[in-house]
């Protein structure tokens, strides 16, 4: 019995499966791209905010000697002042003068906002505007999980070129990928060599994204 030929699929067939894989590929890429960014932001979103990253890093160094020195006396010091710091932190030393002053925010050079309660202590410094309240680089800073950033203000606001440059690299590498299947004949090229070209792609890519990464660490000295 004589083989059937088969039958080829038309050009509009064609042009409908291409334009549903690159669909795809695109949005494989897109949804890599926002991933990448919300775990950026979630985990480490705050250190691209400089100012408020190290005042937020102050404050959580004040609150765990408040936390130790209520530990020991089981009250609270009145007030925050330099002298206060300086008998727990050597490090932190101020002009003999300057002692009984408030201790001032690592960047603003304001002094921290500090008042006991009947649930423990306030404390948080007025943010760069310098003002109670605000929002993003104006929002108080307070030296605890309530110092995350917006992920909005965070993605138009301080997303850096590299960061943007390499997960876009690895967006398109993730979209690139299943879309070689498109540009791939089946017919003319054998499937060994359609997975061949593959893994020479995915080896290229991850030495490139690794030089770039490599580049981009070695520049903000880590």
């Amino acid at each position: 019995m004589d083989d059937q030929p088969k039958s080829n699929p038309k050009s509009g067939d064609k042009i409908y499966l291409g334009l549903c894989r690159v669909l795809i590929s695109i949005g494989l890429a897109v949804a890599t791209f926002v991933v990448m960014m919300l775990w950026v932001w979630h985990n480490n979103g705050l250190s691209f905010d400089t100012p408020r990253y190290y005042t937020s890093m102050q404050g959580r160094k004040i609150r765990y000697e408040l936390d130790q020195h209520y530990q020991q006396y089981n009250v609270y010091p009145e007030k925050l002042t330099r002298d206060f710091l300086e008998r727990n932190n050597p490090e932190s030393s101020w002009p003999d003068d300057d002692q009984l002053l408030p201790v001032p925010d690592i960047h603003w050079q304001r002094p921290w906002v500090y008042r006991v309660t009947d649930q423990g202590y306030d404390l948080y410094s007025l943010g760069a505007d310098g003002r109670p309240g605000g929002t993003d680089a104006d929002a108080d800073v307070y030296g605890d999980e309530r110092d995350q950033v917006g992920f909005v203000y965070f993605f138009t606001r301080l997303v850096s070129p590299g960061l943007w440059f390499w997960a876009s690299c690895i967006s398109c590498f993730v979209a690139f990928v299943p879309g070689l299947k498109f540009g791939a004949k089946r017919d003319t090229i054998g499937r060994q060599t359609a997975w061949a070209i593959k893994v020479v792609i995915i080896i290229v890519m991850s030495v490139v994204i690794g030089v770039i990464m490599a580049g981009i660490h070695i520049l903000n000295g880590h």
